[in-house]
């Protein structure tokens, strides 16, 4: 009952559709004869093109928002601790009543809180859910009153940096007066560049605030009997600007302003603190020494091993990088002529070289490709077709680049090849069409009637091959999570594409055949004149083994069988799945982390022994080399930044890939050997890829969550000691972090009331002289100075230093604090505190070794699940889950899975309308796997994983693949219209479709190949997805020509049996 109202539908569709054949009959005919209205508009369509292509902005990958919010809160002079109870927790919690957010992570560390809060990638009104934390953000008012206001932050691929820059002075920083001075032209600089055109921001690292430094000898404090806050408060009266009112008088109006402000470190020294009638008065200069100095070193920024100021610029979202790029770089060489000599400037991790260089490889590849095309276009079907069928490209090209510049898609990695994946798909429905133009003339129809007739006839073929690419790629635009986000215009190219090449050879190409034909008496450029030997032999012996591959049919289907389930079980025992397979990479990382508070200077000094073995890479292989030392950060838009003394990045540049023997991994892994004896300076140390791609997680990431540290710690042990025991996984560790020392004040809260003093007092006193209390701040026009009130550095590097300190008071009297407090210096604090979803987190992370063999991400996180089993039911209370890599992985290629189920469908149901039978489409869409199996042979072959992007392009291939089937059951169809038996009309058909099948497969072959092996230069990020599409379509093919017979004579076989 189904079926028949299916194919009742279907005829009433096809009704429809017959009805629409005269009026397509009109507006070809129309078409056909407006032959300068049509080169008109192509003219046009041409020149609107290449107006996009040279006004477009150009960028290394689409603009994406992560959907990462980020929230940092600073809380001088605290720990981990206090910042976790006082910051994160209050601000997590208001975060639980927000719907929209997937998960939510929090760092807390020594006086500041940092939370990154993802977005559901699902959710309909991300912009609500942004505004909805931030509005949760404003009502926390619970904060301490020291710590600073939350920053927030939105992070996107707008924030990466195009270009940085490293100013350093070549004879080194020796005082403050030469930091000075590098800090100067640093700020001229930043001044200087944000004037440039698309310059959007510049961050600045190694800079260090100016401060003036009142540095209070506690000896004099006693001698003098003042308290400290008594200082911090007298410059705090000191320094105003205060305004007065307006006087009104008959001369005018007068402005009232009271002024007493500092504006240097003679003024600060003259403040006085404490005077009376006898004359007797305190100043500021009495008992401190004031400085004018920087800020405490907590971030060391260096180039090539020697102290620099880097700075990062960032574009305007909506600015080209290589015209700013461009700028910035001619911005630098206008400012190199006003410093010293001894000054340098050096440039690195500049983005735009990146994405010169795509580009410039995509174009030539697409040229090339094109010129393949053209060519092999011309030496099989004559220059006629060959330049009617041509022209089809750069129509499609253009109108998708104007498309492109109205739904604002710039010019990047994903696009430019979206145009070349579909360069040699463009010609396949204009040689279908141009063919059977031609065809008409021979047979002696007039140049009208054959152009008229030509078309329409194919036009339903035509559409359904069409469609099935479309409906193959269509999926792909709505891939969910960052990889969806990265890759959606990549078949939304492809399918613009494809329309814009349909309407071109429905409407356009017509009216060239006919404006090319109608004064030619002879159309001897026909297909005929130019089939020629080789394709009539070529028919011969494929009718021939066709016939005897037919005649044992089953023999076949059963070798086929076999063949495919071996091929999928050798997959799975050999072939890797990788999600990006780190090919191409030219920027390395080494991560290291020291003993917990070992201060920034030791750091650095650590940081130094592995410098110096990046520093002896071979010329050819290294460019540069960048290291800060407290902070881990990779970029500005870095959602797991770490601060602290005991951190430390090294960034290597490395010389491109394509000019150097040895690949980034043995690089690394050198870098790695060579550095084995530094194991015992660090307590951890990371050498990683800077992979090309959407961000990835590690490979193996085991996130444990709880709320007792020793309990995670022990989990967090077995889950270590296991993952190294397993063969080809390198790097196993995890981000917990020894406590750190802490000396804690315990206050005699009876004693303490008794003199006066409350816990508040001890609390502020101490902190203003070990870390400082900023009493005021001086404000220039360009920049404000804090003046800070602090105890001497070599005080505050002394323990015993913390008793000399001396309390007032409310009575003015200086009560010395080891009257009303005690010390522990035995304590320990937990130094770094990492929260998930509302809970403590400690994640076990490890690398997979390059050269390993049958280690994946998918195979370890397997041999987890079952080796910890029932880790739950032994701890209970806290959970265990496998993100990094691997969710990333299962996460994507569900995605893709779905997407290629739904294209299949679309692709059946298609096939359904166009045969009318629910068998046929069965044998067309039996190609689709096994094609799969060449990938399985193309790949191992080549000596790749099988990655994300192989497998994206594997669901394209699905919609291109069955085109040659479609072409060749139809003439099947036709020739059993014609009396002809199942096995007679399929060898009888096949052959005659081979030339169509051969022309449709070679020229997308060809318009691939230069980006599948890099002719014109190569880029890997690319290369699966080119080697997919393009091997997959020519194993595809040679399939088609021998299964699809096949199959269909197997299923008339099944049908007569049925029918007996």
């Amino acid at each position: 009952m189904r079926r028949k109202i299916i194919f009742k539908n279907l005829i009433y569709l096809k009704k429809f559709l017959i009805r629409q054949v005269f009026y397509m009959k009109r507006i070809i005919k129309y078409f056909s004869e407006q032959s300068l209205l049509v080169n008109i508009f192509s003219a046009g369509l041409v020149i609107s093109g290449l107006v996009f292509v040279f006004t477009a902005q150009r960028e290394a990958f689409p603009r994406v928002d992560f959907d990462w919010v980020v929230i940092s809160t600073v809380y001088p002079g605290s720990t981990a601790e206090d910042v976790e109870k006082h910051i994160t927790i209050p601000i997590e919690t208001k975060m639980k009543e927000i719907d929209g957010i997937d998960e939510i992570s929090g760092t807390s560390l020594e006086a500041r809180s940092s939370i990154a809060i993802k977005l559901d990638p699902d959710a309909r009104d991300k912009d609500k859910t942004i505004n909805d934390i931030k509005d949760a953000l404003d009502k926390v008012t619970d904060l301490p009153d020291d710590a600073l206001d939350p920053e927030f932050t939105e992070l996107n691929t707008s924030m990466t940096p195009v270009v940085e820059i490293s100013l350093l002075n070549k004879n080194g920083i020796r005082n403050d007066a030469e930091e000075f001075e590098l800090r100067k032209y640093a700020r001229m600089l930043e001044d200087r560049l944000l004037e440039v055109n698309g310059v959007g921001k510049v961050d600045k690292k190694g800079y260090r605030e100016r401060e003036m430094i009142v540095e209070i000898d506690p000896a004099k404090l006693d001698n003098l009997h003042v308290a400290i806050n008594e200082v911090i408060n007298a410059l705090a009266r000191k320094n105003l600007n205060f305004p007065g009112g307006i006087i009104k008088t008959n001369n005018g109006e007068f402005l009232i302003r009271t002024i007493g402000e500092v504006k240097s470190t003679d003024d600060i020294s003259k403040v006085l603190i404490r005077a009376n009638e006898m004359g007797y008065w305190v100043r500021v200069g009495d008992l401190a020494r004031v400085k004018d100095s920087f800020e405490e070193e907590t971030i060391i920024s260096k180039t090539l091993g020697e102290k620099s100021i880097t700075l990062t610029v960032i574009k305007k979202e909506s600015a080209d990088i290589i015209n700013t790029v461009d700028d910035v770089r001619s911005e630098l060489q206008r400012f190199k002529k006003i410093l010293p000599e001894y000054y340098e400037i050096s440039e690195f991790n500049d983005m735009s070289y990146y994405v010169k260089r795509r580009l410039n490889v995509l174009v030539n590849n697409g040229i090339m490709g094109f010129i393949l095309v053209a060519g092999c276009l011309f030496l099989t079907l004559g220059w006629r077709i060959a330049v009617v069928t041509a022209l089809g490209i750069p129509f499609a090209m253009f109108g998708t680049f104007i498309w492109m510049g109205y739904a604002d898609i710039s010019i990047n990695l994903m696009s430019m090849f979206g145009l070349i994946m579909v360069l040699g798909m463009l010609v396949d429905d204009a040689i279908v069409v141009a063919e059977n133009i031609y065809r008409h003339l021979e047979e002696g129809d007039s140049v009208k009637d054959s152009v008229i007739n030509g078309t329409l006839e194919v036009i339903t073929p035509v559409a359904g091959t069409v469609l099935t690419t479309i409906v193959a790629f269509a999926p792909l635009m709505y891939m969910k999570g960052i990889m969806g986000r990265f890759m959606w215009m990549l078949p939304a190219v492809v399918i613009v594409s494809l329309i814009a090449s349909w309407i071109e050879c429905m409407f356009i190409l017509p009216s060239h055949i006919y404006e090319l034909e109608k004064n030619n008496k002879f159309h001897t450029s026909s297909v005929k004149d130019k089939e020629g030997k080789f394709f009539k032999m070529f028919k011969a012996k494929y009718a021939a083994s066709l016939a005897f591959v037919l005649g044992h049919r089953y023999k076949a289907v059963f070798f086929i069988t076999i063949f495919f389930f071996a091929s999928l079980f050798f997959a799975a025992k050999n072939m890797k799945l990788i999600l990006f397979p780190p090919g191409g990479v030219e920027v390395l990382t080494i991560k290291a982390e020291g003993p917990t508070g070992i201060g920034v200077q030791n750091m650095n000094e650590r940081l130094k022994k592995i410098e110096e073995k990046v520093a002896a890479l071979p010329e050819g292989e290294l460019d540069t080399f960048t290291t800060k030392a407290g902070i881990i950060q990779e970029n500005p838009s870095d959602p797991f930044t770490k601060m602290g003394s005991n951190y430390g990045i090294i960034m290597v540049y490395l010389t491109p890939f394509s000019s150097r023997e040895r690949e980034a991994s043995e690089i690394l892994d050198a870098l790695r050997k060579d550095s084995a004896d530094l194991e015992s300076v660090f307590t951890k140390l990371e050498f990683a890829m800077v992979k090309t791609g959407p961000p990835v997680g590690k490979a193996v990431s085991v996130a444990i969550k709880g709320d007792d540290f020793d309990v995670m710690k022990k989990i967090s042990d077995e889950y270590k000691e296991y993952l190294a025991s397993i063969p080809g996984l390198k790097d196993v560790k995890d981000d917990y972090e020894d406590y750190k020392n802490e000396l804690r004040v315990y206050v005699d809260e009876k004693t303490a009331a008794m003199t006066g003093i409350t816990v508040y007092d001890i609390a502020t006193t101490i902190r203003s002289c070990f870390e400082g209390t900023v009493a005021t701040k001086i404000k220039k026009t360009d920049e404000e100075i804090d003046i800070r009130v602090i105890f001497p550095e070599n005080m505050r590097r002394s323990i015993d230093s913390i008793r000399d300190v001396k309390i007032a008071n409310r009575s003015g009297n200086l009560i010395p604090i080891t009257q009303v407090v005690s010390f522990d210096k035995n304590a320990s604090g937990v130094s770094v505190i990492r929260r998930k979803d509302w809970r403590r987190l400690i994640t076990v992370t490890a690398d997979i070794d390059e050269n390993a063999k049958n280690v994946t991400s998918v195979s370890v996180n397997r041999m987890l699940d079952a080796k910890f089993a029932g880790i739950d039911e032994r701890f209970p209370g806290y959970t265990v889950s496998y993100e990094g890599e691997f969710k990333d992985t299962s996460d994507s290629m569900s995605s893709l899975m779905k997407s290629f189920l739904v294209a299949v469908i679309a692709i059946y149901i298609i096939l359904v309308w166009i045969f009318r039978s629910m068998t046929h489409p069965f044998i067309i869409i039996g190609v689709i796997p096994l094609t799969l199996v060449g990938i399985i042979w193309i790949f191992f072959f080549h000596g790749m994983p099988i990655s994300f992007m192989a497998t994206m392009g594997l669901v394209g291939l699905a919609g291109v693949v069955v085109n040659n089937s479609i072409v060749m059951i139809d003439f099947i169809l036709v020739r059993r219209a014609q009396g002809l038996q199942p096995m007679e009309a399929a060898i009888s058909a096949a052959p005659t479709r081979i030339r169509a099948i051969y022309l449709t497969t070679i020229t997308t072959f060809l318009g691939l190949i230069p980006t599948a092996y890099g002719i014109g230069g190569s880029d890997p990020f690319l290369v699966p997805m080119a080697i997919t599409l393009s091997w997959g379509l020519f194993f595809g093919t040679v399939i088609t020509l021998y299964a699809t017979p096949i199959l269909y004579v197997a299923f008339a076989d099944l049908r007569l049996i049925r029918d007996h």
